[in-house]
């Protein structure tokens, strides 16, 4: 009977000596990101790393001097976002920006940097907050912080995320496109007038040709838009020309500049991406980008002809 309760003593010690073993050897998911982040971090040499008590870790590399964001305020910044061993997800284009009010980002299609890639959850939310206006801060973000077991359309499952984030200074989208269009024409010795609207132009030529162009009035156009960096991406071709209702051009910033003029007029056009294509993606446009216009008026009539009858 002793030998007995021995052998049945022994056998439960054996199995809670493998139970313990095995419980060593499984980590979970939490702890898997741990240990790969420590392990990058340490690889990386990046320096003053923290943990946020959320989970991801930080580490600042400019804290910013123009004033602290809180939760409530509108922000501007650029990003690049990779993985850990360095594959790019997505960066900011020259000349634009991502920016809301920080209590709005959050993970949801209607946030998404590009498609398929929605800004990771809580966590830019509480890192914007950790410098000020012009400050830089890198961000790790473990998988289940970011797109977790199922990832998304752009980045796979279980992926660690490192965000790289610049602050921008300017506290509106209008301060920081009005200082990008002053530099770009500082940059190429443009002199140029600015509009109440925030548009600046350049009067290229002055028609003196037929109506004086009204917002209600049809105007016949030929142009060239441009991006800052001389990337063009769209015109009229040839003989065309763009017809449409001034007060419903496709660049509705350049109404209040063409208005009062006559055939003949040719300016170049300055826009703010508020009165260009704004917060919107569009004939290969980045959001948030100020537009370089030349437009020509080559004619303007104040009402379309009735139709025969």
């Amino acid at each position: 009977m002793k030998i007995q309760k021995l052998n049945i003593f022994f056998i439960l010690l054996t199995s809670i000596a493998v139970f313990s073993s095995c419980k060593k050897d499984y980590e979970t998911l939490q702890e898997y990101d741990e240990r790969r982040i420590t392990d990058y971090i340490k690889s990386s040499s990046i320096q003053n790393a923290l943990r946020d008590a959320s989970g991801y870790y930080y580490s600042i590399s400019n804290t910013g001097n123009g004033g602290v964001i809180t939760n409530a305020d509108s922000v501007l910044f650029t990003l690049k976002l990779t993985n850990i061993a360095g594959k790019s997800y997505f960066q900011t284009p020259d000349l634009s920006n991502s920016g809301d009010y920080v209590g709005y980002l959050v993970n949801s299609p209607e946030k998404e940097m590009v498609p398929g890639l929605a800004y990771p959850k809580e966590v830019f939310k509480s890192a914007l907050t950790k410098v000020q206006r012009g400050g830089t801060i890198k961000v790790i973000i473990p998988s289940y912080l970011a797109y977790g077991t199922n990832g998304n359309s752009v980045v796979p499952e279980n992926e660690i995320l490192v965000a790289e984030i610049n602050v921008l200074k300017e506290k509106s989208q209008a301060e920081l496109d009005e200082n990008r269009i002053k530099a770009f024409l500082t940059k190429n010795n443009i002199t140029a007038t600015r509009h109440s609207n925030g548009a600046y132009y350049q009067v290229l030529n002055e028609g003196t040709t037929g109506l004086s162009a009204a917002l209600t009035f049809i105007i016949k156009t030929k142009y060239k838009a441009r991006l800052f960096d001389g990337y063009l991406f769209d015109q009229t071709l040839g003989d065309n020309v763009y017809e449409t209702e001034l007060n419903n051009t496709r660049y509705f910033g350049i109404k209040k500049v063409l208005e009062g003029r006559k055939a003949g007029s040719k300016l170049r056009i300055f826009l703010p991406s508020s009165l260009a294509l704004g917060a919107f993606s569009s004939y290969d446009v980045p959001k948030n980008t100020p537009i370089d216009i030349e437009v020509e008026i080559v004619e303007v009539v104040d009402d379309y002809p009735p139709a025969s009858e």
